[in-house]
């Protein structure tokens, strides 16, 4: 870990075997482990096989003097002198993360003495204080540390400092055993540096611990409790905390139980098990119990969870099992319908924000949601049911269930399609997201039932135009493209055809004009379309409508911008789920009011 540059002057007398030398070493610069260790200067002398040297290291921050005698056994002796200052630099390249305000300062002295292959170790630290994340530990006497022919003994060890105060005593020798006790209190947040994927960590700790037994499986025996602890990852957005709750130690395994954390507007309880391996995990288990979660998985979609989840991870992998109960979730992400088309496979790069060292972890949780899931955006206002099953990895994964969907509105061509029973999307895939679509949505224009049917896969599917009365499919498309149908519509297909491509061609433009105009004037439905008028012209046509009366009124306004058409006014208000009351004027000014009853049977 040393790198230095240096320069030697150096003279010598006398016989091969027993010379008189004497040298000057000049240290112009060095570095432990590529951090810069500062300047020195060693001088000394040889004579009669007795080396002695005298230097001064580390721009003056360290005195040091040698005494060796060469013999048939090397005996030899140093000692340095630390003058108080800064030595925060020695560690720093240790530490995984250094903090902004890192600093350590100390005073004291170490010794050292060998003989042939054995030697040992003393120091003796006056003064000691470390400062990082804003906590400032000083030593409470002085310390004293001991290496003897590699066991390290820890005579007297103890900072204290705001909030802080531990003790640590015993030995352990290098390769063999450990017998060391730990006790005390103190703030947490100075573990960050352990660990470079913390990004923050607050709260307290208690710790009474004993480590005994040998070097490749030590015996951990004690407990460590924390309280009001928080911590953020930094791949992971949310912050879980306030925790508080005892990890227990016995021989050779950690417990805890009734753990209880704050985390995403909710609060988890967890409780599991650990088998160690010396002082690492051979296999680890956690169960929790969480409830009132708010999260956002995916982009526009918020949700409130319940539900059990049980993680564990040994030397085979790690797995993540349990169920998740939605109590409520919106989903209010603009589809991007026009650019849909032409690129559906997107759906499978839809991003789920987890920790990203748990990408490999296999998955197999069961997701149901009864109630209160709603759609709602500006291709769909529509509350589901789902019962779906989370397979593969959190990195590749895949479902299997479905999504249904038996009341609601669907948005197509400035129409109101009314969602039937029956419509459902079902993933059947356990490698990939791959849905299947049945929807199957209503809507009267002119007196003409319209019925339309998606069926299919994302990358293949069908959809369907009928009608009461009978029209073609063609009809259909013109009836509710400009509201005319037959021979009213004759010599303006290619209209239709010119603002259906235009339609797709734009549609990421549109869309995002559409989304803003939304958010600016918070009304729900903003369309920008090509239309074509009754004469064939081709004009942009304006749909705005806006929900009011918790729900019951819903009113749309159509206006086609540079044409003498009138603009075409929509009015419905709910009484209950299957009779509504429709108020409309259409693009030739006339009015009509209808009552609308649903009702269904098998």
């Amino acid at each position: 870990p040393l790198d230095m540059m240096f320069g030697v002057d150096l003279q010598a007398s006398g016989p091969v075997d027993n010379p008189d030398i004497a040298f000057l070493i000049d240290i112009d610069e060095s570095l432990l482990k590529g951090v810069r260790a500062g300047k020195g200067k060693i001088t000394g002398t040889m004579k009669n096989k007795e080396l002695r040297a005298r230097g001064s290291l580390i721009n003056g921050l360290v005195a040091s003097e040698v005494h060796a005698l060469f013999s048939d056994d090397i005996i030899w002796d140093v000692s340095a002198e630390l003058n108080k200052g800064r030595y925060d630099f020695l560690l720093e390249g240790f530490l995984t993360e250094i903090p902004e305000d890192f600093m350590v300062y100390l005073e004291g002295g170490v010794k050292l003495k060998g003989r042939g292959d054995s030697f040992s170790l003393t120091s003796t630290l006056n003064s000691a204080t470390v400062s990082l994340y804003g906590y400032d530990f000083i030593n409470r006497d002085t310390i004293e540390v001991e290496l003897v022919d590699n066991e390290f003994r820890i005579k007297s060890f103890a900072l204290a400092g705001k909030g802080a105060d531990f003790t640590i005593d015993g030995a352990f020798k290098l390769h063999d055993n450990y017998n060391l006790h730990m006790k005390g209190n103190m703030e947490i947040a100075p573990l960050r540096a352990l660990y470079d994927r913390i990004s923050s960590l607050k709260g307290k700790g208690d710790f009474n611990v004993d480590i005994g037994g040998s070097w490749k499986s030590p015996e951990v025996r004690g407990e460590i409790s924390i309280h009001d602890t928080t911590a953020s990852l930094s791949e992971f957005p949310y912050t879980i905390g306030p925790l508080d709750g005892t990890i227990f130690f016995q021989k050779d395994r950690l417990t805890f139980d009734s753990v209880h954390a704050k985390f995403a507007g909710g609060s988890v309880v967890m409780s599991g098990a650990g088998l160690l391996d010396g002082l690492s995990f051979k296999r680890f288990f956690v169960s929790a119990d969480f409830n009132g979660i708010k999260v956002k998985p995916a982009e526009g979609l918020r949700s409130t969870l319940d539900g059990r989840l049980f993680y564990e991870t040994s030397a085979r992998g790690s797995g993540l099992t349990g169920n998740i109960d939605i109590k409520r979730a919106r989903y209010t992400k603009r589809i991007e319908w026009k650019t849909w088309l032409l690129g559906l496979k997107e759906i499978n790069e839809e991003q789920i924000e987890y920790p990203a060292f748990l990408s490999d972890t296999v998955v197999n949780v069961h997701v149901t949601g009864m109630e209160n899931i709603i759609i709602d955006n500006n291709i769909a206002r529509t509350p589901v049911r789902l019962a779906l099953n989370v397979t593969g990895t959190l990195g590749h994964r895949g479902l299997l269930g479905r999504i249904e969907a038996n009341e609601g509105t669907v948005y197509f061509r400035s129409n109101e399609f009314k969602v039937l029973e029956g419509s459902s999307v079902d993933f059947v895939e356990a490698d990939r997201i791959s849905p299947v679509f049945h929807i199957l949505a209503e809507t009267y224009i002119n007196n003409y039932h319209v019925r339309l049917t998606l069926d299919g896969i994302m990358d293949e599917f069908t959809l369907s135009l009928f009608s009461d009365p009978p029209l073609s499919e063609t009809d259909i498309l013109a009836l509710l493209t400009v509201g005319q149908t037959g021979n009213e519509a004759r010599g303006i297909e290619s209209g239709i055809a010119a603002g259906e491509a235009t339609a797709i061609l734009t549609g990421a433009i549109q869309d995002s004009g559409e989304e803003q105009f939304q958010y600016i004037t918070g009304f729900e439905r903003f369309e920008i379309e090509p239309h074509t008028t009754t004469e064939g012209a081709f004009v942009p046509k304006v749909t705005i409508g806006k929900r009011l009366f918790e729900d019951k009124l819903f009113v749309t306004y159509s206006t086609a911008i540079g044409t003498a058409e009138e603009n075409v006014v929509k009015l419905e208000y709910k009484i209950d789920r299957n009779l509504s009351i429709l108020g409309s004027r259409n693009e030739i000014g006339s009015a009509g009011l209808d009552l609308k009853y649903r009702f269904e049977f098998k």
